[in-house]
């Protein structure tokens, strides 16, 4: 009888240990979850911060193509308004060669803009140029 209740003892004790090296890696796994849940909320912060500069690029994408457009309507009134002047191919007389080696602008008149359009060679450079742009800008 006294070996059966020695017996029961070790195997008590075994059982023992045995439940403390549970313990010691339910503690394990719970430390591990607790390091998983602060990677997850990491992960979670990083994902609303990209969802947030997302959304203010998506802003700015669209505050710029308003400005775009609006600049390319402005560069359409101003070649529109330079187009309105010629340059003044005549004579000069002495005095203003002197005083200026560039074109005299002569504002052309109303009715000769809206009859007839510059052609290529007598518009402004910047004309062409704006025109050239605006091509390109429609093909991107």
């Amino acid at each position: 009888g006294s070996s059966l209740v020695n017996q029961s003892g070790e195997t008590l004790n075994e059982i023992v240990d045995s439940v403390k090296q549970v313990t010691d890696i339910v503690s394990e796994i719970a430390a591990a979850s607790k390091e998983q849940l602060n990677g997850i909320e990491q992960v979670n912060k990083a994902v609303a911060e990209m969802d947030r500069v997302t959304q203010s690029n998506a802003t700015q994408t669209e505050e710029m193509s308003g400005t775009a457009s609006s600049l390319l309507t402005h560069a359409e009134q101003l070649g529109q308004l330079v187009a309105q002047f010629q340059l003044d191919h005549g004579t000069h007389d002495s005095t203003k060669s002197n005083r200026t080696a560039t074109p005299d602008l002569v504002p052309a008149s109303r009715s000769t803009a809206t009859k007839k359009p510059l052609e290529t060679s007598r518009r402004a450079p910047a004309a062409d140029a704006f025109a050239e742009a605006e091509n390109e800008f429609m093909e991107f």
